[in-house]
This record gives C-alpha cells, structure tokens and sequence, in this order.
C-alpha cells in the first residue's frame, strides 16, 4: 500500500504543480489587466503611492522616507515623488543598509542603485552596516535596502492623510 501511495505521489506531483502554476499565473494575469482598465491620473498615483507608504513607509521624523530591497518599488517611490511634489533633488537623499561581507562592494552598490532609482550617486550618504549578521559572503543578487528620504513635513502629511482616510472610508462606501 506504502509503495502505490508513493507510486501515485510521484505521478500526481508534476500533474498538480502544473495546474498550480497554470492557475497562479490566470489570476497574475487577471491582476495585471486591472491597470489597462485605469485611467492614467495623477490622483491614482498618489493614492498608489500612498498605499505603498502606509505599508511600508516611516511615519515619524518629518520626512517621507521609504526602504526595500526591491529596486522597482524604490523606483516607482522617487518617480512618484519627483512626478506628484516637485521635490526639490536638494533634500532628497539616500542610504544604503549592508551586511559587514559587503563593505568592499560598498559603492559598487551605490553605482547601482543610483542607477535603478535615477539618483545621482552624490545623493548617497554613509551607508550602515549590520554588525549583527554573521553572513562572511554575499549572493549575486545582494544589494542591501536603499532607503530614500525626502524632508518635507508637508508631503509626509498629505501621504498619511490620504492613505488612512481612504482605508478609513472605503469599506463604508456602497459598491
């Protein structure tokens, strides 16, 4: 019995991975269609850019100020930024969080995400180490957290209005 259960387990495997992988890719894709459906405005945007701060943004110090791993989100936050505030570049600064194996890669790193997010290198300032890791070397696909900041009381505010309000009166609005 042991051996036909494991025959069938090996046979059924493939057959449901496949189905899986065909089902989370109908539902990416359907997810994907929704912003061919939205009309391109900035008061979308901001209310993208806001949802995306509510999560994962700093909300204290007066200064927006956001940090991932991910090169796209950084992108689409300082594009954001740039596109719906007219920041002044002047105080808009960035930093990168590295493990201690990566110190000689330090500005190959920076190199690399002033590039990713359109930065100018010059914005990078020290970059901060985690003494706490025990990592001695480094995958390719490290870069560390690139955190961007942008001082502005203002904006801060105008980002956490937006969001919490939203989430705040969205569920009580009729469909």
């Amino acid at each position: 019995m042991r051996a036909n259960q494991a025959t069938f387990a090996a046979r059924a495997w493939p057959i449901n991975r496949a189905r899986h992988q065909k089902a989370r890719q109908k539902a990416y894709d359907q997810g994907a269609a929704v912003v061919d459906r939205l009309q391109s405005n900035n008061e979308q945007r901001e209310l993208a850019l806001a949802m995306l701060y509510l999560g994962d943004g700093s909300k204290t110090g007066g200064a927006v100020r956001l940090g991932s791993v991910n090169p796209e989100i950084m992108a689409y936050f300082v594009s954001a930024l740039r596109s719906l505030y007219q920041v002044d570049e002047t105080r808009l600064s960035c930093r990168l969080h590295l493990i201690n194996a990566a110190r000689d890669q330090e500005w190959a790193f920076i190199r690399w995400w002033s590039e990713k997010i359109n930065v100018n290198v010059s914005q990078f300032g020290p970059s901060a180490y985690d003494r706490r890791s025990k990592a001695t070397h480094i995958t390719d696909d490290y870069r560390g957290v690139c955190v961007v900041t942008y001082c502005d009381t203002y904006i801060l505010q105008r980002i956490l209005g937006l969001a919490r309000t939203y989430i705040r009166i969205y569920p009580n609005h009729a469909e």
